[in-house]
């Protein structure tokens, strides 16, 4: 009996022993997916810090863009008022040129005026 429970133990602990090298192989395996989670995760991280940095980037760029839009809106305002400003001063620079005599002009009236007297 003694011989029979001796082949009994080898014989668990050869099959004891086969289930044991799968197991570690297992864990090798599972140790290696859980690497490989972890660089992906690494991965997944710096995508979020990048895309943070870009959203960053992009609400710095809409503010500026909004900055640009209001100084466009009040540069266009002054030049609309400049250009209303300089058709005012052409509007008087002509009149100034229908209404004024030349040198030449006052001259020859004098001459007339002298020969109608």
């Amino acid at each position: 009996m003694e011989q029979m429970f001796k082949e009994l133990v080898d014989f668990l602990g050869e099959k004891f022993e086969k289930i044991d090298q799968r197991f570690e192989k297992m864990d090798q395996r599972f140790d290696q997916m859980d690497q490989r989670f972890d660089q992906m995760d690494q991965r997944f991280d710096q995508m979020d810090q990048r895309f943070d940095r870009l959203e960053s980037q992009v609400q710095n760029n809409t503010a500026a863009i909004e900055a640009l839009q209001g100084q466009t809106t009040e540069n266009t305002d002054m030049i609309k008022a400049l250009v209303h400003r300089v058709d005012e001063l052409d509007a008087k620079f002509d009149g100034l040129l229908v209404n004024t005599a030349s040198k030449e002009s006052v001259e020859n009236i004098k001459k007339y005026l002298r020969a109608v007297e």
